[in-house]
């Protein structure tokens, strides 16, 4: 309609136009005439046809551009009025939009949509407060179980399946690792599945907290029911107004209704009217009420304890048959009162104390024992009481911590198996106590006086355990045998000379078998025949017997017999194969051995000429050359003949060394045994080449002496000789501006001379071979040397009948100590005049420089 009008209104407004324009054009084209030849109307107005044509279409087309302008320009405002009007429109919407973000965001929420297939990933908006720790990325939100309680994923993960597949909607609770609460609800959107969490807090939390609460109890309660209900027990619950509400199985049968719902509605009580009723006005003033009740008579006679507590909704009662109990008590008095009886008999003295550890029960046994007043004892003192009298009345053995002691003896309560100790009175007896726990708690004390007993089982195993032990350790072999020719008793070294097995002889075999078993060792003699009368004979035929045999395997055994008092008959076999072999053998050593004694003496004579004999002129030349006493040398020479000087003096030093090696392990090391002064033989050992070594590496040498030190006897070049062998490796194994220490302590039996170092220290792996010969292990360190030093220290030492020792630690240096007696003790050596005057064993020094000699013995 609005269009077919605008139509209209161009139409008419076109026509006016054409109207105008005619009223325009034919003036002109009049007034275009005049001007070219004067004007006139008639001619005007009278046109031909065809300028009349020509006319009429030109002024047509004026006309239709003209419509189609107006028409354009109401096209255009039309529009225009369209679109502001959809602006507006899609402004109206994105304030809603806003709106309902605003709405949405006002509180947490996670929400997933699923648009496509109900297995396509979801869109993901929103999201819960930080201190959820939910994953990051969709993949980790969409998989439950990676932030909820794996019980409550999968509930989620199955409803989500059904929200999917049929549409159904779901509300539940679930709860994150953290005990975080959330919502979970599942909807449907114009057919689209929608999942929404939110955090629960607030009145919504505590409504769930209440909801689950009430849930709980209400299981509590029906558990409590049911419990109650199976129970042989009578319970009850009772209303406000007193009157039973509910009532047990047990209950109705007590009260002889058919079911508890009887019960009720009979009101039936378990006691009397005027019980019940003070029960119920106990419990209304909020008190607990306690019955003893007693239903039935004669031989139905029933005794009830019964509990009636105070409940929200009333009471609460319970009630506990105590007919047996009652009957087991009465049968236990008794028992207990003919017990008492008969332990009062007992020579053993018995206390039984109860939970409390006071005393319930003692026998007449237990008060002549203790010397305790019984009027006092029938007091029911406690345990502790108990102890501290006896201990008043020094009855008890003194302790050195009675406190401890006492506690020890209270702590048997709390036990669960019997605890046997043994008391030793200050007048001699002796006690066994056992203390039996009881199953109340309580405990029973046994006393028993053990004096004579534990003195003829001393006497009895002290005489067992001295022939055992006297048995055993011979070297003897010892075989007892019976009147009836049965093995009654041996010892190991028996089994051992026979090669027997101990388990058979313990099975006391007769002497018929044994001889079988030992006679392919010795082949036919006349000791077995010997050993079968022994065992037989009678009378004057029983005699001693000895002598010796020779085994086939080369065993020489002295073997005798005694005749016992008993018919039992002892036989002792010795092995004498070693001393018969040694016998023999001593007379065809003992010429070798001296010569190869003189042989060894004669060569290290020889080796201390031989091999010092090219030396000296070395090192004399040598020395000549480096003064120059032959003419100046030039650098290079003066080098040669200084290396010719070392190496010379480390040959010599190693002669030295080996040669007092050799004559160590000879025996043939003279000691000069003289008082030592202790601080001049310390000087005496660094001074020198010690010195100039630590100078040379920037070593501080430091002396620790004892002020006053006491000397003691020794060698003293022998013991500065042990000093620079140690100074020298402390030195060598030292690293540069390090400290060495030389000191020297005293006791009242020895001197003890030590040197440290601040070095690497020895390895432990190495320690146990430091003192073999030519251990070394000098890689990294400026010590050189055989490995020889520690190993003479140690012969040394030992010929001064001292001890080294050594305390090392990797990293932190060494230190090594020789302990000295400050009076060697005397070990006189034959003739030698030296060895009588010190008392050491000590032979004539070899003479290192002297040619070859005869040994000197």
């Amino acid at each position: 309609m609005e269009h077919a009008r605008r139509g209209r209104v161009i139409l008419r407004t076109a026509a006016g136009l054409a109207g105008a324009i005619s009223a325009v054009v034919i003036p002109l084209s009049a007034f275009g005439q005049e001007a070219a030849g004067g004007y006139d109307l008639a001619a005007a107005l009278a046109l031909k046809p065809a300028d009349a044509l020509l006319l009429a279409i030109a002024a047509g087309g004026v006309i239709a551009g003209f419509v189609g302008v107006l028409l354009y320009v109401s096209g255009r405002t039309a529009q225009k009025r369209a679109q502001t009007a959809l602006t507006a429109q899609a402004e109206e919407a994105r304030r809603g939009l806003d709106d309902a973000r605003a709405l949405l965001a006002s509180e947490p929420h996670l929400l997933f949509l699923w648009r496509g297939a109900a297995d396509a990933a979801p869109v993901m908006s929103g999201a819960l407060p930080a201190d959820f720790d939910l994953p990051g990325d969709l993949d980790g939100r969409l998989d439950f179980a990676a932030w909820l309680d794996p019980g409550d994923a999968s509930q989620l993960n199955s409803a989500l399946i059904e929200l999917k597949v049929a549409g159904t909607p779901f509300n539940i609770f679930v709860q994150t690792p953290g005990g975080q609460r959330i919502t979970a609800d599942g909807f449907a959107v114009a057919g689209k599945a929608a999942l929404k969490f939110k955090p629960l807090h607030g009145d919504s939390l505590d409504f769930l907290e209440n909801r689950e609460r009430s849930q709980r109890l209400e299981l509590e309660l029906g558990s409590l029911r049911a419990g109650l209900g199976a129970s042989p027990q009578p319970a009850w619950l009772r209303g406000p107004d007193g009157a039973l509400a509910w009532v047990n199985a047990a209950y109705a049968a007590v009260v002889g209704a058919k079911s508890p719902a009887a019960a009720v509605a009979g009101k039936l009580e378990l006691s009397s009217a005027k019980a019940a009723s003070q029960a119920v006005a106990a419990v209304r003033d909020g008190e607990v009420s306690r019955q003893r009740l007693h239903t039935g008579n004669g031989a139905g006679r029933r005794t009830f304890e019964v509990i009636e507590v105070p409940a929200p909704q009333g009471s609460a009662g319970i009630a506990t048959e105590m007919t047996r109990i009652d009957a087991l008590r009465d049968e236990l008095d008794r028992h207990i009162s003919a017990h008492g009886r008969t332990l009062d008999r007992l020579n053993t003295a018995v206390a039984i104390f109860d939970p409390d550890q006071r005393l319930k029960f003692f026998n007449s046994a237990y008060a002549a024992l203790w010397g305790l007043d019984g009027t006092w004892l029938r007091q029911e003192p406690s345990d502790g009481e108990i102890l501290d009298q006896l201990r008043d009345q020094g009855r008890l053995e003194e302790r050195a911590d009675y406190r401890k002691w006492r506690q020890d003896r209270l702590d048997a309560y709390a036990c669960t198996d019997a605890v046997e100790d043994e008391w030793h009175l200050p007048d001699g007896r002796s006690l066994r106590v056992v203390a039996e726990p009881q199953p109340n708690g309580g405990l029973t004390y046994l006393f028993e006086d053990v004096t004579e007993r534990l003195a003829l089982e001393a006497r009895y195993n002290g005489l067992l355990s001295v022939q055992k032990e006297t048995l055993d350790n011979l070297h003897e072999g010892v075989a007892l045998f019976g009147s009836d020719g049965r093995l009654k008793l041996f010892n190991p070294a028996f089994a051992t000379i026979w090669k027997l097995d101990s388990e058979a002889l313990g099975k006391e075999p007769h002497m018929d078998a044994l001889i079988a078993a030992c006679t392919p060792l010795t082949g036919p003699t006349e000791h077995w025949d010997e050993l079968r009368r022994s065992i037989t004979a009678e009378g004057e035929g029983r005699r001693p017997v000895a002598g010796r045999m020779h085994r086939a395997d080369g065993v020489v055994v002295d073997y005798a017999s005694v005749p016992l008092p008993d018919g039992a008959t002892l036989f002792t076999y010795v092995d004498m194969t070693d001393g018969w072999r040694i016998e023999q053998a001593l007379r065809e050593r003992t010429e070798a051995l001296l010569a190869a004694d003189q042989l060894k003496t004669a060569f290290l004579s020889h080796v201390s000429y031989e091999l010092r004999a090219p030396l000296t002129p070395i090192m004399g030349y040598a020395e000549f050359l480096a003064m120059g006493t032959v003419g100046p040398l030039n650098d290079k020479q003066g080098e040669y003949v200084g290396v010719i000087q070392e190496a010379s003096a480390d040959l010599r030093d190693l002669i030295d060394n080996i040669i007092d090696l050799t004559t160590i392990d000879a025996g043939a090391m003279a000691l000069d045994m003289r008082p030592v002064d202790i601080e001049a033989l310390a000087h005496d050992a660094v001074a020198g080449a010690i010195e100039s070594q630590g100078k040379a590496a920037g070593l501080a040498i430091v002396f620790d002496i004892e002020p006053d030190i006491k000397g003691f006897i020794g060698d003293a070049d022998r013991l500065k000789q042990v000093l620079r062998h140690l100074l020298s490796n402390a030195v060598g194994f030292s690293s540069d501006g390090g400290k060495v220490t030389i000191g020297a302590r005293a006791s009242d039996t020895e001197v003890a001379l030590y040197v440290a170092d601040e070095g690497r220290g020895i390895d432990p792996a190495v320690l146990s071979r430091i003192f073999d010969r030519f251990e070394t292990h000098t890689e990294d360190t400026r010590h050189r040397g055989p490995g020889l030093g520690l190993t003479i220290v140690k012969g040394l030492v030992e010929l001064h009948q001292g001890r080294v020792e050594i305390d090392t630690e990797p990293g932190k240096g060494t230190t090594v100590t020789c302990r000295f007696p400050l009076a060697p003790a005397n070990r006189p050596s034959g003739d030698n005049p030296d060895a009588r005057a010190t008392g050491l064993n000590v032979s004539p020094a070899l003479d290192q420089n002297a040619p070859p000699t005869a040994p000197r013995h």
